[in-house]
């Protein structure tokens, strides 16, 4: 079902893709199934293409982990699997808005998954039972500047092979498209444009003006 859409959120549709933290109460007024979650849950937003759509169906399972950095610390990582399609969100483990949006999990149990084209909103969203715990121990992390995450995360979508990080997470059905982005917190988006990784006027545009002529379609079945 299609509804028009507005959002405090954006992406950036770029050869560097670059996703956004966002929150059910921002989909509630668009989403039948995104005002059944707590206004609170975090949702999590990335930027595809339309082909990919046809390949949200099914029962989806959510991993969250973290990869070591040769800089001390780590990349977390958010991976959503449907069927032979893998969506990855790589986030910085310094950056205190990641960190509220995990509390913000714990204490719910919930979220979502916007995946937005140029044309649409796909949203999924998310209930479990499990916990956030492994990630506790990178708690210090917050607020560290010597980590390079971004240089690292830049890296790993320029040059890693997702297949070797990333494997399948559904027993005897292999990976066939993979889609990484970074998640582009304030912190984030401020260090990409001072690289020159991100247009800034974009990013900073009314959210009301990038997504006016955008749809919200349900991506069938939720993720347990």
């Amino acid at each position: 079902m299609n509804h028009s859409f507005e959002s405090k959120s954006d992406v950036a549709h770029a050869a560097l893709p670059i996703g956004a933290l966002d929150r059910a109460a921002n989909y509630a007024g668009y989403c039948r199934e995104a005002a059944e979650l707590r206004a609170s849950a975090p949702v999590f937003v990335a930027p595809i293409d339309d082909t990919l759509g046809d390949h949200m169906t099914g029962r989806a399972i959510l991993r969250i982990g973290a990869i070591p950095l040769p800089t001390g610390g780590v990349i977390f990582f958010l991976r959503v699997q449907f069927s032979d399609t893998q969506f990855i969100w790589l986030a910085d483990a310094t950056d205190q808005d990641v960190w509220r949006a995990l509390d913000a999990y714990q204490k719910t149990m919930q979220c979502g998954f916007a995946f937005r084209s140029g044309e649409h909103t796909w949203f999924v969203p998310y209930e479990t039972q499990d916990r956030t715990n492994i990630l506790e121990r990178f708690r210090s992390e917050i607020g560290r500047k010597d980590r390079a995450f971004v240089e690292a995360s830049m890296g790993l979508i320029a040059y890693g092979d997702p297949a070797e990080t990333f494997g399948t997470m559904r027993p005897g059905i292999d990976v066939n498209h993979y889609r990484l982005c970074i998640l582009g917190t304030t912190r984030v988006r401020a260090k990409l444009a001072e690289m020159g990784a991100l247009d800034v006027s974009v990013s900073a545009a009314s959210a009301q003006t990038l997504m006016r002529s955008n749809t919200v379609v349900t991506a069938p079945g939720r993720i347990q």
